[in-house]
């Protein structure tokens, strides 16, 4: 397992974009399931504000040939703080911007790289999203919590 970070020799200081990791993937020879899996987890932690997606929370496994691909989804958590230092805005950009995002940057970088249906994804991600409440009440989170949490998601409407 190696992280995005090590693979690709980024500094953690150093902010990077979504774009970029898609080029590592490429020069990896990953197969288009797996580019899509990433713009689905891009697309994921933006609308559910997850902005803990630093370049260590993106890894990769490589087999016994020698074939990587990604590694399963992990550290996927609601982590946003208007006055964080971290988590004001995501440690990645994409199309140019680290927040803000519409769904116009997301269906622009999801064509860029050649992601089929990218606005399809979002559409999807966003459905899933938006039952957060749902979620949240059958595992038992308290409901300030879960206000504070739904009042903060972004979710987009086309």
């Amino acid at each position: 397992m190696q992280t995005l970070a090590g693979l690709a020799h980024y500094d953690r200081d150093v902010r990077h974009s979504y774009e970029e990791a898609f080029g590592i993937m490429r020069k990896m020879k990953l197969d288009y399931s797996q580019q899509e899996e990433f713009f689905r987890r891009m697309v994921f932690n933006v609308v559910a504000r997850n902005h803990d997606d630093h370049t260590k929370n993106h890894s990769f496994l490589m087999n016994k040939n020698g074939k990587w691909k990604l590694s399963p989804a992990y550290d996927l958590c609601y982590s946003y703080s208007p006055s964080g230092t971290w988590t004001n805005k995501h440690q990645m950009s994409i199309n140019g911007k680290q927040d803000g995002f519409t769904f116009y940057d997301l269906d622009t970088v999801g064509r860029r790289m050649d992601i089929n249906n990218p606005n399809e994804i979002i559409e999807k991600i966003t459905e899933v999203v938006s039952n957060w409440n749902i979620y949240a009440r059958e595992c038992g989170v308290k409901k300030t919590h879960i206000q504070q949490i739904a009042a903060n998601l972004l979710l987009f409407k086309k």
